[in-house]
């Protein structure tokens, strides 16, 4: 069966779930916001390759990065996570503590880009994942509040 443009790219990809957990996998403790961004980068990055989406996630641009409802709802559902906040000057960042590691059911490709993509921006600051961000011709064209539309992305 052929995988259609903006579906799944397998059937164990049916959500945001298994992919938020194999990112977790590589966490003790994250921000909820590096979560959202790194899933993203992982997105780009697969969508580059084969010009098809892992997820059918909508993301949209914020001032330090993207931010998906699906994600939030996937880190909610997920067990053995604790949420909280730290205090940063004078922003609350929320956070994840990650108290056992999420069972992890991708495999192949995309398990080896979730992995490369937490290796390399995992620890990173969070502006020069910013940059990263930027640097993406779809989050570039995308405004505040809109969707960011893969579709529409004709990569080079």
């Amino acid at each position: 069966m052929a995988v259609e443009h903006g579906s799944p790219a397998t059937e164990e990809v049916k959500g945001v779930v298994p992919l938020v957990k194999c990112v977790l996998r590589h966490f003790n403790h994250v921000s909820v916001e590096r979560i959202h961004s790194l899933i993203f980068l992982i997105e780009v990055e697969y969508f580059k390759s084969h010009e098809n989406r892992i997820t059918e996630v909508e993301y949209e641009p914020y001032l330090s990065g993207v931010f998906s409802s699906s994600i939030e709802e996937a880190l909610a559902e997920i067990d053995g996570v604790e949420h909280g906040e730290v205090k940063i000057g004078r922003d609350r960042i929320k956070t994840l503590k990650v108290q056992s590691q999420p069972q992890c059911n991708l495999s192949g490709e995309i398990d080896e880009l979730v992995r490369e993509t937490s290796k390399e921006f995992g620890e990173l600051p969070p502006s020069e994942i910013l940059s990263e961000l930027k640097s993406i011709q779809i989050y570039r064209q995308a405004k505040i509040g809109e969707v960011i539309e893969f579709d529409s992305w004709s990569v080079e």
